[in-house]
């Protein structure tokens, strides 16, 4: 268990947040598109292909309702100000769609909400709009996944394992909401010379490497809240066996060409925390400064947070 940590990554580039990985696209089956009325002129991002960099948000599985907490975030660059009203196409009782005012020009995103009851497991395509880019959407069947234990026992405070199910709260809005995170499948990829378990789930693909309790995660094409994309977010997450007050600095650079800056520290160890009902043991406490490193300036702290990591 963790608190804030998983499914989103969080760090501040002048507010730069971001929450969940690319999803792989696969187009099996075409389908016939949605509508777009409305006095904006735009165009989406990747069409009339795959769309560019698509957020996707929830867990689509068959048989259970959708909410609030399933959408799908996609990119427009928009040429005239105005209203839009977009839908995407069905497939497999499920349509997105969103309406809203562009009110300047240029590259802007489009939070679509998804409607209905997924009928069946299995990937689904969708096309946003008239003519719009294409996307697709993986719905679980109510299966259990096989298990493959591959560094479940050595990565215990953070283990990536097919068959493994998160849950946890999100309160990056403000308000706490409960999401969860099925791990669906694991596969062996080389990066930078190191041997990474690319994960596959329900909120999309990331790479992780554990060797002797030190965790790293790679993520391509993250997507922060305001729709600025992340090429490549690369970090050490926990040093498990490393002593109270080690520290450790990943540099990013995002989109706007900033070094993005996280120096982190472990705090303590073993510790004991309750959250809700629950009780927590051996728990390491990681603490996350995030700043930027202007050149001439030198580095500015934006967010302090503290991370919580139990077996």
């Amino acid at each position: 268990m963790t608190t804030k940590f998983y499914s989103f990554i969080a760090f501040i580039s002048i507010l730069f947040i971001f929450s969940a990985c690319q999803k792989e696209l696969s187009f099996i089956n075409a389908n016939t598109g949605g509508t777009s009325t409305g006095t904006a002129v735009y165009t989406f991002s990747g069409a009339p292909g795959n769309c560019t960099t698509p957020l996707i948000r929830g867990t689509f599985q068959a048989g259970v309702l959708l909410d609030t907490t399933h959408s799908i975030a996609a990119q427009v660059t928009v040429t005239t100000p105005g209203t839009y009203t977009i839908t995407s196409s069905s497939a497999n009782g499920i349509t997105f769609a969103a309406t809203g005012t562009f009110t300047v020009t240029g590259l802007q995103t489009i939070i679509f909400k998804a409607s209905g009851t997924p009928i069946a497991g299995g990937p689904f395509d969708f096309t946003l709009g008239t003519g719009g880019c294409k996307f697709s959407v993986t719905c679980t069947g109510g299966t259990t996944p096989p298990v493959n234990n591959t560094n479940c026992k050595t990565c215990i405070y953070v283990p990536m394992c097919a068959g493994i199910k998160f849950s946890f709260y999100d309160t990056t809005s403000g308000m706490a909401s409960i999401r969860t995170v099925d791990l669906l499948s694991s596969v062996d990829t080389t990066i930078d010379a190191k041997i990474y378990q690319k994960i596959t789930a329900t909120s999309g693909v990331s790479f992780y490497n554990c060797t002797n309790g030190e965790t790293n995660v790679v993520a391509y094409q993250q997507v922060s809240n305001n729709g600025n994309v992340l090429q490549k977010y690369q970090a050490t997450l926990i040093k498990a066996n490393a002593a109270i007050g080690t520290t450790w600095t990943d540099n990013i650079t995002n989109p706007f060409g900033q070094t993005v800056v996280q120096n982190f520290k472990i705090e303590s160890k073993p510790n004991s925390r309750n959250v809700g009902t629950f009780s927590f043991n051996d728990i390491i406490v990681v603490s996350l400064e995030t700043g930027v490193d202007f050149p001439g300036v030198g580095f500015i702290p934006a967010s302090f947070s503290y991370y919580y990591y139990a077996k």
